[in-house]
């Protein structure tokens, strides 16, 4: 399955009800269950660990386009644990703070049934910034929504019901295009824009803090609003 890359000239399509597509949309796949990946080799996205049921990927919002809005898109099947977990800095492995490597270092993760949100060192110290209940499946499979914009977070635990999304806003949590907080620990910037994520897994691979239940994940990142419909259409579930 090659990454796709839409170019449309028209500003509506008709899918689920019409809905805005961006000229420059970008989407692949990694497949758990069955294994595939559309991403490596991708100008955005690369998976970067690959071991039994885990993966870790590299994010780059700001290559080729400046992309506002980052989802991930998980299949999950009777989650537990570490299931998923989305990084500032690639050092990362839960619970706020990394190895020294950016002081951009928010992060978010399930663990277990609970949703916990972690704010960067940008101003201060990281420290909890938002915490949830339920975001794994506990019983059978669900597809959930992870929202990532700039000082915004947002989750779907099942895009199949009409629940209310979590929500946490905070000034120095994720940091998207136009990148513009200066890094004493990435002075070089060789993290900037970039975010990281693990599936069933965090993000370091140093760390033996795991999750299970994702089955399949699609990364897509664009620069209009959220919009679910625009993202099943595109990733295939």
């Amino acid at each position: 399955m090659i990454p796709k890359r839409v170019f449309l000239v028209l500003a509506l399509v008709t899918l689920v009800g019409a809905f805005p597509v961006s000229a420059v949309d970008y989407w692949c796949n990694v497949g758990i269950a069955v294994p595939f990946d559309s991403c490596t080799g991708g100008p955005n996205v690369n998976v970067t660990f690959n071991s039994g049921t885990q993966r870790v990927a590299t994010v780059d919002t700001n290559n080729v386009n400046n992309y506002t809005t980052f989802i991930l898109r998980t299949r999950v099947c009777n989650g537990s644990g570490f299931s998923t977990h989305i990084a500032d800095s690639p050092t990362q492995d839960g619970f706020g703070g990394d190895s020294g490597s950016s002081r951009h270092d928010s992060e978010f993760h399930a663990s277990g049934s609970t949703l916990l949100g972690f704010r960067s060192d940008i101003g201060t110290t990281a420290s909890l910034a938002c915490q949830f209940t339920g975001p794994a499946s506990t019983a059978g499979c669900v597809t959930q929504d992870w929202i990532v914009a700039n000082d915004s977070f947002q989750f779907d635990g099942s895009t199949a019901a009409p629940n209310a999304f979590d929500v946490c806003n905070h000034p120095w949590i994720f940091d998207l295009p136009p990148y513009d907080e200066a890094d004493a620990e990435d002075p070089g910037s060789t993290f900037a824009d970039k975010l990281y994520v693990g599936l069933n897994r965090v993000v370091s691979t140093f760390s033996p803090r795991t999750g299970a239940g994702v089955q399949e994940a699609c990364f897509f990142l664009t620069t209009t609003a959220y919009n679910p419909a625009m993202i099943t259409a595109s990733c295939g579930f």
